[in-house]
């Protein structure tokens, strides 16, 4: 149990006595299962995008006249040596430092969709004095978005298409302005959201986002906080975040009745707010060069919970030491999987008194004890950003103030012309005040630094930065720069320091940029012509380092992993424009050898005629007119002579087939579908270089009297030269759920490529596989059968010989591994479920999480379970390889490779396996999703290179 004595100390803080770490994870996973929303961030909608909220995004402060008047700080076609995107706090240090590195201020523009400058009348004035003292107050153009940015490699510049806002009743101006250095400060938090709630838009009342307040409606400006406004109304703020816990104080003071509608509370720590001694600042702390630096640096350290002097510095930052679990240490070790379970735990247990005083404090504050529990924070302090507010707990204690509790109903239900519905009840409102957030900090599905700012980056040979990083993942050197991307300075979150004072790290990436542009100028004889760029080496040791310590966040795992943008389970719209689409353009998973020209129409027609459930076959026949003229046109282009239209026509079809069929072949149409797609991909085959052979094997080692076929069915590719004189090393490509043989050109390529034979098989329960799929041991008797005949076949080199699982196959793979380590000189298993997968809290937890549709019917299928109920009830006791023992046995070369935000296969089953028999390898991807993809598959080479080399 929680001990209950907690008492109050000198500094305001509180001691606990003791806490049960246990029962505390316990209650925070009871309170997560209360509020967590299956649709996690697609419950919300971006204003900007929405018909009937998208004057809720305009600035209320911008004076349209007034900027209109102004002679433009940038023309049509002009050119600067320094361009910035953003006038925020990022980019006046970044224009700042550029400036002390020697760059003139004449030769910088700043550019910002904001109307100028936020009140706040602080920040804002230092805002100004910054742009007043480094001389280019009058360089910055407001009102202005960049759409598109294009490197030319001709001319050594940047291409920034823009387009002005000039206010209502005014055309928008467009222009084009080229520059040679180009700094990308689109901040953090610009694009507000709002909650996708029915009925939102009918409210009759006067509506806002506290992004951007409306002192029309609360009455007050930003020098007179008096919100007369609201006096005799009925308020109600939605969310409870950092926004909200600044605003409910004042609101409660002048409203008549506020609502403050919560799912999840807020940590509310004390921030003890005093006045600043002129004396003191002088002598002690602004009291010689550099002071600035050194304050910052102390401030970073102790809120890490490392060393540092706080003599002069210490709030509720400084000494909230768990938060390092979300931002790092700068002493972080490097960690093994063996090392994280322990992690977590000490983290856990450091947080515990941390928040147990929070708690308490509340108890302590709020009178009413139902509010107070109402109130509390059950999730670790790295969960949900720390608040630190001295007024606002007191708030509920006022007789007009209403907590409204949603977390039952998982957030607000409806809206009509007269309120909210929420906690069951619909209350009246005169004024809704919406402080629910903005777009994610980092979106792990779009992590391209240019999406802060709707902006297109185009960089050398004409690739998008989204491509690029939607490829190879997240690649920088230093946070600072990107490979293929001259001259392009970015300064947000990605591979860059972390910390609650993001300034701080803001101002590092300036000053490294500001070198960088100083001292390249000084080192060339043309400076015009300066392009400057890492190196893919150097960009890939940098990501190399950072990843070595990634294990350290792993912690952040205890939080809600569910809680990320899925929205595509929405409808077949929603899966096509919010999930499909990106990959369909690039040819990625799963739209491998497809064209986009083949699927955008065959989705347009789905959509219009609702059809969304991929398991039926009116899904499925949509398909197949587009497959069967590819097919028809790729012989026609066989009979003209014209093999390489031939292939890529086949192969086309191939991949129309496979979304045909996809998620699982169930029905006589997906059959049908597999059955054309593989006659169609074996004509395509016969014309490789080196061909597909479509061979079927006698089952061997099968057991009569079961439910196992045969003949196993596999493909298989040799390398040009392999004989029974000259053996070939192999790799078995065990496939997954929804991918099969004919899926996997690409991967036979590149085993070709290292002069690896490729073996490919589908597994148990999937399309061909003659496996009995109840039966957990009859894929050892499939893996014997397939050894037995490579090695009787005498091409290849059985001392060469691995296995690769994907997705559902890595089970395959890691299992082969215990159970046939002395045939085996390595496994691969990416993205792995084998234990924690197959438990019912799991299964119905990721059923409707990234996979396109849910998951469930498809794996019961192939688990050979009768019912739904039934396999929730018995997977992990039949299938599990720590309940059936196969873990506890030696295994051959195991590397186990995954993303750390894994929504189908739990990435905690990669770690687990390091707990048992013998020592393994892996390779984890923070924050990426199913098999660590795009980028693991870079990882997965190099390492297979190793092992076939010994």
């Amino acid at each position: 149990m929680v001990a209950n004595s907690d008492q109050p100390v000198a500094d305001g803080s509180i001691h606990s006595e003791s806490v049960d770490v246990e029962a505390l994870t316990k209650k925070y996973a009871e309170e997560r299962q209360r509020r967590q929303r299956a649709d996690g961030l697609a419950q919300n909608v971006e204003l900007e995008d929405s018909d009937k909220l998208a004057s809720l995004a305009e600035d209320p402060f911008v004076d349209h006249d007034a900027l209109n008047a102004e002679t433009p700080a940038l023309e049509d076609g002009q050119e600067v040596r320094v361009f910035i995107l953003g006038a925020g706090i990022g980019g006046l240090i970044f224009a700042a430092r550029i400036i002390e590195a020697g760059i003139p201020a004449e030769d910088i523009r700043i550019v910002d969709i904001a109307g100028g400058y936020s009140y706040g009348e602080e920040l804002r004035g230092q805002c100004e004095r910054i742009a007043r003292h480094y001389g280019f107050a009058d360089k910055a153009m407001f009102r202005t978005k960049v759409t598109r940015a294009e490197w030319n490699d001709d001319t050594r510049r940047w291409a920034l298409e823009m387009e002005q806002d000039r206010g209502p009743g005014n055309e928008a101006i467009r222009l084009t302005a080229y520059t040679q250095f180009f700094c990308l400060c689109n901040g953090l938090l610009n694009h507000p959201k709002a909650p996708k709630v029915p009925g939102l838009e009918t409210f009759g009342g006067q509506m806002f986002h506290a992004a951007r307040w409306n002192y029309d409606i609360t009455g007050g400006s930003p020098t007179d906080q008096k919100l007369t406004g609201l006096q005799g109304k009925r308020v109600g703020i939605l969310g409870t975040g950092p926004t909200s816990i600044q605003a409910v104080p004042k609101l409660a003071e002048y409203s008549e009745e506020l609502y403050v509608f919560q799912r999840t509370p807020s940590s509310i720590g004390y921030r003890n707010q005093q006045p600043t001694d002129p004396v003191e600042w002088k002598t002690k702390i602004a009291a010689k060069p550099g002071w600035q630096l050194e304050r910052t640096k102390n401030f970073d350290l102790l809120s890490q919970g490392e060393p540092g002097d706080d003599r002069y510095l210490t709030d509720g930052w400084t000494k909230l030491k768990p938060f390092a679990a979300f931002t790092g240490r700068s002493d972080a070790p490097v960690m093994t999987p063996e090392m994280v379970p322990k992690h977590i735990q000490n983290y856990l247990e450091l947080d515990a008194p941390f928040q147990e005083r929070i708690r308490s404090r509340v108890d302590q504050v709020v009178h009413d004890r139902r509010t107070a529990e109402t109130l509390k924070p059950w999730y670790p302090t790295w969960c949900k950003r720390p608040g630190f507010h001295d007024e606002y707990l007191q708030t509920f204690n006022r007789p007009n103030v209403h907590l409204v509790d949603i977390a039952d109903t998982k957030g607000i239900t409806g809206a009509t012309t007269k309120g909210l519905i929420g906690g069951g009840q619909e209350i009246e409102l005169d004024v809704l005040i919406l402080s629910t957030g903005f777009r994610p900090l980092i979106d792990i599905h779009n992590p391209d630094p240019g999406s802060k700012g709707n902006t297109v980056i185009i960089g050398r040979n004409s690739v998008t930065m989204a491509d690029k990083w939607a490829v190879r993942g997240t690649a920088t050197l230093y946070g600072s720069m990107t490979s293929s991307f001259p001259n392009l300075f970015l300064s947000g979150l990605s591979q860059a320091s972390s910390g609650p004072n993001y300034t701080g790290a803001v101002e590092e990436l300036a000053r490294h940029a500001a070198y960088i542009v100083a001292e390249s100028l000084r080192r060339v004889d043309d400076p015009g012509r300066l392009a400057v760029e890492p190196s893919v080496e150097a960009e890939e040791a940098w990501v190399a380092e950072v990843l070595k310590y990634d294990r350290f966040g792993s912690p952040i795992n205890v939080c809600d992993k569910f809680e990320q943008v899925y929205p595509h389970l929405e409808s077949i719209d929603a899966l096509w424009n919010k999930k499909w689409k990106f990959p369909c353009e690039r040819s990625l998973y799963p739209f491998h050898d497809g064209q986009y020209e083949d699927f955008a129409p065959i989705f347009e027609t789905l959509i219009q005629k609702g059809i969304h459930d991929g398991y039926s076959e009116e899904y499925t026949r949509e398909f197949l007119p587009t497959c069967e003229d590819l097919a028809k046109r790729g012989d026609a282009a066989l009979d003209a002579g014209d093999k390489p239209s031939a292939v890529s026509l086949y192969l086309r079809a191939c991949a129309v087939y496979r979304i045909a069929r996809f998620p699982y072949i169930n029905s006589d149409v997906k059959r049908q579908a597999y059955e054309a797609q593989k006659r169609t991909y074996m004509k395509a085959a016969a014309l490789f270089d080196c061909p597909v052979l479509d061979v079927h094997i006698p089952h061997t080692a099968g057991q009569p009297g079961l439910d196992e076929g045969t003949e196993v069915p596999l493909y298989v590719r040799y390398p040009q030269g392999a004989s029974g004189g000259r053996p070939c090393p192999a790799v078995i490509l065990m496939c997954g759920l929804d991918g099969h043989r004919p899926d996997n050109t690409a991967r036979s390529e590149e085993f070709l490529a290292r002069g690896w034979a490729s073996v490919i098989v589908d597994i148990p329960g999937t399309a061909d596989c003659p496996a009995d799929r109840r039966d957990p041991t009859s894929p050892d008797r499939l893996w014997t059968s397939i050894l037995d005949w490579m090695e009787k076949e005498g091409t290849f080199n059985m001392a060469k010989v691995m296995a690769w699982g994907l997705s559902a196959g890595g089970y395959n793979a890691v299992r082969a591994a215990h159970t046939h380590a002395n045939r085996l000189a390595g496994a691969v298993g990416q993205g792995a479920g084998i234990h924690h997968f197959f438990s019912r809290a799991w299964l119905e937890k990721a059923k409707d999480h990234e996979y396109p549709w849910t998951a469930l019917p498809a794996l019961r299928e192939k688990f050979g379970y009768a019912t739904t109920n039934e396999f929730l009830d018995n997977a992990q006791k039949d299938f599990s390889l720590v309940e059936t023992g196969i873990v506890d046995r030696p295994s051959c070369r195991l590397l186990l490779v995954n993303g750390t935000h894994d929504g189908l296969m739990p990435i905690e089953d990669s770690m687990l396996l390091f707990e048992f028999g013998s020592p393994k390898e892996g390779r984890f991807f923070t924050q990426l999703l199913h098999m660590g993809y795009p980028p693991a598959n870079g990882s997965v080479y190099p390492w297979m290179e190793q092992v076939m080399a010994k």
